[in-house]
């Protein structure tokens, strides 16, 4: 695969610890890591691991993709240098890597709306894509109109938004990884408004992010999807009720997200967990932090919940 790469100039580099591609503590090290310039660079990698029969992933950001202490692949294909666009009167190809945010501005800037709420969402389009990603009552579902794929055996070919049979932060490529990898994204342009009006939205949106979504601390962002957490409130209404009233006296002389996550766990009969977290559904990552403190946190929370709690981020191991 080497002389393959340099052959085509395609840049690459070996034997990186996976705590140093992760930004976290994870153990390992990743022997090779590709990053394609072009489509037909992404698409000649793809297809030579797959003759060679190596094992790869296909990565973006990794914003909210874990990877496993005993994560191993022969080949990670990253996307972030693919950026190109291409814009008609109705729609505009995207190239999968994309920012999803990058371009969530650059639309609602031109008096698009529909893309206000993916401000701040970390990862690629193409990503985004595959996920279904969304926030603040919008998902990519709802401006996807098609994505063009590569399959294993060479064919590119278009899946419509109807193919991909999206659901809640899912789709077919989701839910079937061997079906192909994201080339390009069709987005819906049609709809309009007032760019001050898009901007207005857009302010509300960063403000409730800055206080009640994004934290200081190295995170994946929101672990479970926010919906399913409404389990956790079912099954135990006297413990979040008893917090709650707890609570009320220290909000009113200051307002502290870390007292409130503490007192959060504490009821729920797990108050070492605090210290991980920014809120029950944001587990950070400092330099002491390991893998077994991740993975009790997910047992603790899935047994609040019954194991009912669906993920919205990724583990691959």
């Amino acid at each position: 695969m080497i002389t393959f790469l340099t052959k085509n100039h395609i840049p690459y580099k070996e034997y990186i610890p996976l705590s140093n591609f992760t930004g976290m503590n994870q153990i390992g090290i990743l022997p090779l890591i590709v990053y394609p310039e072009t489509i037909e660079q992404l698409k000649s990698i793809y297809l030579k691991a797959i003759t060679d029969k190596l094992s790869f992933d296909i990565l973006g950001g990794i914003t909210n993709t874990y990877l496993s202490n005993n994560y191993q692949r022969d080949i990670i294909i990253v996307t972030t240098k693919l950026k190109g666009i291409e814009k008609t009167n109705e729609t505009i190809w995207v190239e999968c890597g994309y920012s999803l945010t990058k371009i969530a501005w650059e639309l609602s800037s031109e008096g698009i709306t529909g893309y206000e709420g993916f401000i701040g969402i970390p990862g690629t389009i193409g990503a985004a894509a595959i996920n279904n990603s969304g926030a603040f009552n919008t998902s990519i579902s709802n401006i996807v109109k098609k994505v063009k794929i590569l399959t294993p055996q060479g064919n590119v070919t278009d899946l419509t938004n109807k193919e991909l049979k999206y659901t809640n932060r899912n789709s077919i490529l989701k839910r079937n990884l061997g079906k192909g990898i994201v080339l390009y994204v069709e987005l819906n342009t049609t709809n309009k408004d007032n760019v001050d009006n898009i901007l207005n939205r857009i302010k509300i949106y960063n403000a409730f992010r800055k206080t009640q979504v994004d934290g200081k601390r190295k995170s994946l962002g929101s672990i479970f999807v926010s919906s399913s957490l409404k389990e956790i409130g079912r099954r135990h209404k006297i413990a979040i009720f008893t917090k709650k009233v707890i609570n009320q006296p220290i909000k009113f002389f200051f307002h502290n997200t870390r007292i409130n996550t503490f007192l959060d766990f504490l009821f729920l009969g797990k108050p070492s967990l605090a210290k991980h977290c920014d809120n029950l559904n944001r587990f950070c990552w400092q330099k002491n932090t390991k893998e077994d403190d991740f993975m009790e946190y997910l047992n603790y929370m899935q047994k609040l919940a019954g194991n009912q709690l669906k993920l919205e981020i990724e583990i691959r191991k």
